[in-house]
């Protein structure tokens, strides 16, 4: 059941752009975006639930949502936007989580000024170096063009405690309750921002300005990119289409498409 659907006009500071399709439960916010998506949903239909009972992050990973948080999936079509622009085409579109991580980090950065905002590769926002949020990206092929769904989750209330690095929330960081609304609307100015600045100029300024934010970057890491076993070297930079680039211990650089990141501690003996 559909709680509400307003134009962005209608909504204070959302973009006029934005259609906006509120729901008080769903199984996932991506899912039901696929659904309107297939239906001929126009770009920048987001749709928003306050409560999740399926979300799920990358690997099918589960991803807790409770109420008190922001979950939402915009529904973008570049193909149709592309004309004249520097994109070539769906193997770009994977850049599209370093626009939505751009985004997340500039509506955190706004809501608690000073906070430590870093982007860690390829689709986690941190804060103090505890996450803060996760991106889930899907294309859907459809008879009127290639989809993006942009899933985006924040933790604005609440957080999990039994995560692999540590999670945190703007309440805690701002030390004040923060509304999910006006979470939603800095999230969606700042993913208009970026998302324009991609589509007329390509990924030179996203990756320019996600490695400003880079975390670990110079860093030792093991990345787990599903061989066995896991790859480990330092992470120098990011590759001219978002790849990771990994210097490897015989100093060969090896470009990463997809996988999982940890930080290798090292003890001093």
């Amino acid at each position: 059941m559909i709680d509400s659907v307003s134009n962005g006009a209608g909504l204070g500071l959302l973009p006029d752009r934005v259609t906006l399709e509120t729901h008080a439960v769903l199984d996932s916010t991506n899912v039901t975006a696929r659904e309107r998506a297939l239906a001929g949903a126009r770009a920048w239909t987001v749709v928003q639930a306050d409560e999740q009972r399926a979300g799920r992050g990358r690997r099918e990973r589960q991803w807790t949502s409770p109420r008190g948080n922001l979950y939402t999936s915009t529904i973008l079509r570049p193909q149709n936007e592309q004309e004249g622009g520097p994109q070539s085409g769906p193997q770009t579109w994977a850049q599209l989580s370093f626009v939505a991580a751009l985004a997340v980090a500039e509506a955190a950065a706004q809501t608690v000024p000073g906070a430590d905002i870093q982007l860690k590769w390829p689709n986690d926002v941190l804060a103090g170096a505890r996450k803060l949020s996760g991106i889930l990206l899907e294309t859907v092929l459809a008879t009127d063009g290639g989809v993006v769904i942009v899933g985006v989750g924040i933790n604005v209330a609440s957080y999990p405690e039994q995560t692999r690095y540590g999670a945190t929330c703007l309440d805690v960081l701002a030390g004040r309750p923060i509304t999910v609304e006006a979470a939603r609307a800095r999230y969606l100015m700042a993913l208009t921002h970026w998302y324009d600045i991609w589509a007329a100029q390509g990924f030179s300024k996203i990756r320019a300005a996600w490695l400003e934010r880079a975390f670990g970057l110079g860093r030792e890491v093991e990345v787990d990119d599903g061989n066995d076993p896991p790859l480990q070297g330092r992470f120098t930079g990011l590759g001219e289409d978002g790849r990771m680039m990994l210097e490897l211990p015989d100093g060969a650089v090896r470009l990463i498409a997809a996988g999982t990141v940890g930080f290798v501690q090292r003890t001093e003996t």
